[in-house]
């Protein structure tokens, strides 16, 4: 009897331990990480004010891609896979490079100040991957504790930039393994996405949620659903070209432009050329940068058919040459844009297609439907949830093994209730 409570009383410490010590390592990367998140988002929103002030900048892009590539060899991060490194380093307890976290931000910052198109969210997964990995080498962790402050510093950073608490705790679970959830990490990666929120808040960043128009949800009904579905099968064919696009410029200018100085000038010359090609039909710049303006602009009802496939293009010579920045925002852009269009030619409410496109974009490119959902919850309310649903989860299946994220295993199949183990998902194949 004795022996018995004495087990009962371990086994309590044991879990009292752990939570109150978690709950002080997710303080303190939320802390840490919020600061350094909002650093970044107020510095990338002043190189994209310098960049809509000063539109030459555009012809220093070769430059500061330059200025990247020789940054990072001074930091001697040989191979930069963006977040994958991240994945990599949790998957298979991998050693982070310390350079990581400051290459990316000024990589982002100098790429966005020079009309870029990249986005700033999968940058700030990358840093707080590599900020929370590095605190738990300083704190002599063990590697699993270790990956779980990665998960945090992921979750707080993700949050602070974006202003979506929830999403990013649920995404830098889910993002590490396609069919299951490190649910053990799900709590202190809360903790330290909510403390980074309020960071952010207190600073003076705006959260996304704030900038989105209202959306026209419009009533359930069979016609309805049936236009909702060919919507989703459309999103998921978008979903897998924009990853194709940026996989096979990263492949063709690796194959035939060997040198990463000459890479980076040549991607960078292809975007001024067409920076100035759209400025001479439209007067316009709608698709340098991380693209959230347009993002808005799609869900208040204003978008062109061409403005997806364009911006396709700008993300992929920008990122796929060599460029430092997240693809998550261009996503959003592409199925934003793309669904305020196809809405209104089905004759639904164009910002409801906005407001779907975005959801399944970040699906399909991710593999992660459960923060697809959560993210449509959080920026445009849950009166649409029922649809966001169905998007998350129709393009998590239609899209293949297409993601962004490469480095990821796929524990099960995504068609049949089957164990696969495949890895390497990312390309479109599965390898045993």
């Amino acid at each position: 009897m004795i022996k018995r409570l004495f087990r009962k009383w371990r086994l309590r410490s044991t879990y009292a331990s752990t939570i109150v010590r978690w709950i002080v390592f997710a303080v303190a990367m939320g802390l840490l990480c919020g600061v350094i998140g909002t650093a970044f988002d107020l510095t990338l929103e002043l190189a994209s004010h310098q960049f809509a002030h000063h539109r030459w900048l555009i012809f220093l892009l070769p430059v500061a891609g330059v200025l990247i590539v020789w940054l990072y060899k001074l930091g001697r991060v040989k191979k930069d896979n963006g977040s994958d490194m991240i994945v990599h380093s949790v998957r298979e307890d991998l050693k982070v490079p310390y350079a990581v976290a400051p290459l990316v931000f000024v990589g982002t910052t100098l790429t966005q100040l020079c009309g870029g198109s990249s986005g700033r969210e999968g940058a700030a997964l990358q840093m707080g991957g590599a900020v929370g990995t590095f605190c738990g080498r300083m704190l002599h962790l063990k590697e699993k504790n270790t990956n779980i402050l990665a998960m945090c510093g992921m979750a707080a950073l993700f949050s602070a930039v974006f202003g979506t608490p929830v999403t990013a705790s649920v995404f830098a679970i889910e993002m590490i393994s396609v069919g299951t959830v490190y649910y053990m990490a799900f709590f202190p990666c809360l903790l330290s996405s909510i403390i980074a929120y309020l960071i952010a808040i207190a600073c003076g960043v705006v959260p996304a949620a704030q900038k989105m128009a209202a959306v026209v949800i419009p009533e359930l009904s069979l016609l309805t659903l049936g236009k909702v579905l060919l919507l989703g099968a459309v999103f998921a064919l978008l979903s897998v070209l924009f990853v194709a696009s940026v996989h096979k410029a990263e492949h063709l200018a690796a194959h035939y432009l060997e040198n990463p100085y000459l890479r980076v000038v040549a991607g960078g010359c292809a975007v001024i050329l067409l920076t100035v090609a759209v400025w001479l039909f439209t007067d316009g710049f709608a698709y340098n940068g991380a693209g959230m303006e347009g993002v808005i602009a799609a869900v208040a009802g204003e978008a062109t058919p061409w403005d997806c496939l364009l911006k396709i293009v700008f993300t992929a010579f920008t990122l796929g040459f060599g460029f430092k920045g997240g693809k998550i925002v261009p996503g959003f852009f592409i199925g934003a844009t793309f669904g305020c269009v196809l809405a209104g030619w089905l004759g639904l409410p164009p910002s409801f297609g906005a407001a779907l496109g975005l959801v399944a974009l970040f699906s399909g490119m991710t593999n992660c439907p459960l923060a697809s959902l959560i993210l449509g919850i959080e920026l445009f309310g849950g009166a649409g949830v029922l649809y966001y649903t169905i998007m998350a989860a129709m393009l998590y299946m239609l899209s293949g093994y297409y993601s962004f994220y490469s480095g990821r295993e796929a524990a099960y199949s995504k068609l049949q209730e089957e164990y696969i183990h495949h890895s390497r998902v990312g390309t479109g194949r599965r390898i045993k």
